[in-house]
């Protein structure tokens, strides 16, 4: 747990900075022009994965690369990259849905501090050969899930906005 507590504030600066960007200008601008949601998702969410290119080609320790997938180097990076575009629709949404890059720092900075933390530290260990599908980092599954949370919030924010708008028509 003093990985997670660790890291939180040193989290919560650099996450700050990195919303600001991704959420606070890019989402926010993509979205005055009117961009679908899929693109919306796929433009930031890869311009986003592919920010961190040179931390998984160069900067990550092997050691902890192979803790969370045991592969090579470029394959991790180019998993990350589309893991960070399905993450992005968690992201977008709930910056949409509060219209507020806090929430998204928050989130970022738990996520980080929390979830990489239970791998690296060794408080998840993963069956060899499973990895893929149940990495709480890059796994197919963790992936779906955020999908799936995204669309929620999406579902929510639709129906609330819909809402409003029919209460002042």
């Amino acid at each position: 747990m003093s990985g997670f507590f660790g890291t939180l504030v040193p989290n919560f600066i650099k996450n700050f900075f990195e919303e600001s960007v991704w959420r606070g200008y890019l989402t926010a601008k993509l979205l005055k022009t009117k961009i679908k949601n899929i693109w919306l998702y796929i433009v930031v969410g890869g311009v986003w994965g592919i920010w961190h290119l040179p931390y998984y080609l160069f900067f990550l320790p092997y050691s902890v690369m192979y803790e969370i997938l045991p592969i090579g180097r470029s394959i991790f990076a180019v998993m990350s990259i589309i893991s960070i575009i399905f993450w992005s629709v968690m992201f977008v949404e709930l910056y949409q849905l509060t219209e507020s890059i806090w929430p998204v720092v928050l989130l970022h900075m738990v996520q980080n501090s929390l979830i990489n933390h239970l791998m690296i530290d060794s408080h998840i260990i993963i069956i060899s050969g499973k990895e893929i599908w149940i990495s709480p980092v890059i796994g197919i599954i963790t992936s779906l899930l955020y999908v799936c949370i995204g669309l929620i919030l999406r579902h929510y924010r639709v129906k609330t906005y819909c809402k409003e708008s029919q209460t002042f028509a």
